[in-house]
């Protein structure tokens, strides 16, 4: 479908997640008007840009949701109504990569540990032998979408060894190894830690993840499971 573009609304929920003039001011370069739109002002655009689902859009020639998940928005219906949906798959990769590499080397050197002492006023250091380095720890990632190869992408260079867990056990850039998902007990068995990067659906959100992970290697700090689910993607 291709239409002119005359004038992108950006909707007044995307302001719950980040101000919605600065996303104007980035988009002047468009052909078209680009403003920061109420409810009330949906029916005059051709596009919107949104954090939340209105009826109203079905009016409109093409949505875009502002996070990768669109679970919010009623597919048949924009189906129907010939409405093109688009999302912002693939921008958490480096940052959900960075958060989790921060929780690990925040466990490993047990700076939650050394936090906590500070807020409470206390002078008390770890044990000789409870921090640790990630150099040849072995990470197991559940998802090796956008999610999951930002994680890779971000521990490998730490010196983690990290292998995935994906349906089809095909080999992904940035795992040592890959197994398909029948195969999970095997791809944790030797993982002191293991994250799980699953899009959030009715199978995910019933997931067994984090009882399988008891199965991990155990070392003198114990295993560490880690779940970053995000939203569903388009269909």
């Amino acid at each position: 479908m291709q239409f002119d573009l005359e004038r992108l609304g950006v909707h007044e929920s995307v302001d719950a997640v980040f101000p919605a003039a600065e996303l104007v001011d980035h988009l002047t370069d468009l052909d078209g008007t680009v403003d920061v739109i109420r409810d009330d002002e949906i029916a005059a655009c051709d596009a919107v840009v949104t954090l939340e689902h209105r009826d109203e859009f079905l009016e409109c020639d093409w949505v875009h949701s502002i996070q990768s998940g669109v679970d919010r928005f009623p597919f048949d219906a924009l189906e129907a109504a010939d409405v093109i949906l688009t999302n912002s798959t693939g921008i958490h990769g480096r940052s959900v990569g960075e958060t989790v590499a921060g929780y690990l080397l925040s466990f490993s050197r047990r700076l939650h540990d050394l936090a906590a002492n500070q807020q409470a006023n206390r002078w008390e250091q770890p044990a000789w032998d409870e921090g640790f380095t990630l150099t040849g720890k072995t990470v197991c990632v559940i998802g090796t979408g956008t999610l999951g190869r930002g994680v890779a992408d971000v521990l490998g260079p730490l010196g983690l060894r990290v292998i995935g867990v994906r349906r089809s056990g095909d080999p992904v850039s940035g795992f040592e190894a890959v197994y398909p998902n029948d195969e999970l007990h095997e791809a944790i068995r030797d993982a002191e830690f293991v994250v799980a990067t699953v899009p959030l659906t009715d199978e995910t959100h019933t997931s067994s993840t984090p009882r399988r992970s008891t199965r991990c290697a155990r070392t003198p700090t114990s295993s560490t499971s880690l779940a970053v689910q995000s939203p569903t993607s388009p269909r």
